[in-house]
């Protein structure tokens, strides 16, 4: 697994190369322990939704946070750009039904 301040950016430089959507992740500064992920809050516009990504190292996994502790899978993406367009979508889909940051 790569170090997750080098995910974050790369995810970070993907979103930006996909969309005009002011979409960014932030690690959540858990350092993984072996066999663990690193886990990455989604924001839009500064604000936080309710969507995280989970690194596991060969894939990521996009949930939607239903509770205080509580995720629905969503789907996964084994690229950055794979990853930023699908993370483009759901925001997309979200905001289309009044649904962004619902949990957040």
């Amino acid at each position: 697994m790569d170090h997750p301040e080098y995910t974050e950016s790369q995810i970070n430089k993907a979103l930006k190369a996909h969309t005009q959507l002011d979409i960014t992740v932030s690690w959540d500064g858990y350092e993984p322990e072996q066999g663990a992920t690193a886990d990455f809050d989604v924001y839009l516009e500064g604000e936080t939704t309710d969507i995280v990504v989970w690194d596991h190292g060969t894939s990521f996994d996009i949930n939607e946070r239903t509770d205080a502790h509580r995720y629905a899978s969503m789907d996964w993406a084994v690229s950055y750009e794979k990853l930023a367009a699908k993370l483009t979508d759901i925001i997309e889909e979200a905001i289309a039904a009044g649904k962004l940051g619902e949990y957040a």
